[in-house]
C-alpha cells in the first residue's frame, strides 16, 4: 500500500485546510500521515543562520519523513494572496537542504478559504514552486466558501458539485500512486 504524507501549511489549531486535507485523505485509500505545522518549530530562514548552524534538525527530520513516503499532499491557506509565512519558511529551509527534495514524487495540491477564491493565489504560488522542488503535480483541488460547502461534523464536502471536483482530483492522484 502506498504511503502518503500530507503537509498542512497552517499554524492554526482551527485550520480549515486541515479539515479539507483530512476529508481528502479519507478518500485516498492509502496509508496516510499528516504533518501539522502547528507542532513544528523552525527558525525563520536566513543565510547567516544557516552559515552559523546549518540546517535545523527539525527540517532534516521532516525531509526524512518526505523521503519515507510515496506521495505528498500539500494543503495551503492563503494569507494576503500568498502562502502563509510559516509554510513559505519551511519550504525555504527544504530548498536549502535539498533543492529537489520531492525527488519526482507525485503531488496533490489543496487549498480552501472562507471566500469564493478558495486560496487561488496561494495555490498558484505553490504550483509554481513544485517544478523547482522536483514535485510531479498529479492534481489540484481548491474548495471555495469553506463554511458553506463543508460540514465540520461529518467532515465531508456537502456541496455535490464540489464533492465531485474533489473526487475527480483524488482519482487522478490515486491513478498516479498505484
Amino acid at each position: 500500500m502506498s504511503k502518503t504524507l500530507a503537509i498542512v501549511g497552517s499554524n492554526s489549531a482551527e485550520s480549515i485546510n486541515r479539515s479539507l486535507t483530512e476529508a481528502v485523505l479519507n478518500n485516498l485509500g492509502t496509508e496516510n500521515e499528516i504533518l501539522d505545522l502547528l507542532t513544528v518549530e523552525v527558525p525563520f530562514y536566513s543565510a547567516q543562520l544557516e552559515a552559523l548552524g546549518g540546517i535545523p534538525k527539525e527540517v532534516t527530520s521532516i525531509l526524512e519523513q518526505i523521503d519515507a513516503h510515496d506521495a505528498i499532499v500539500f494543503s495551503t491557506p492563503e494569507h494576503n494572496g500568498y502562502l502563509p509565512a510559516i509554510f513559505k519558511n519551511l519550504l525555504d529551509w527544504f530548498s536549502r537542504a535539498d533543492g529537489k527534495f520531492l525527488k519526482g514524487k507525485p503531488v496533490l495540491l489543496l487549498s480552501t478559504s472562507p471566500g469564493g477564491r478558495a486560496g487561488a493565489g496561494a495555490l498558484k504560488a505553490l504550483e509554481g514552486l513544485m517544478g523547482y522542488f522536483d514535485g510531479d503535480i498529479k492534481s489540484t483541488y481548491s474548495l471555495p466558501s469553506f463554511h458553506q460547502n463543508f460540514n465540520k461534523e461529518t467532515k465531508k464536502i456537502e456541496n455535490k458539485e464540489e464533492r465531485a471536483k474533489m473526487e475527480s482530483a483524488v482519482n487522478a492522484f490515486q491513478e498516479a500512486i498505484k
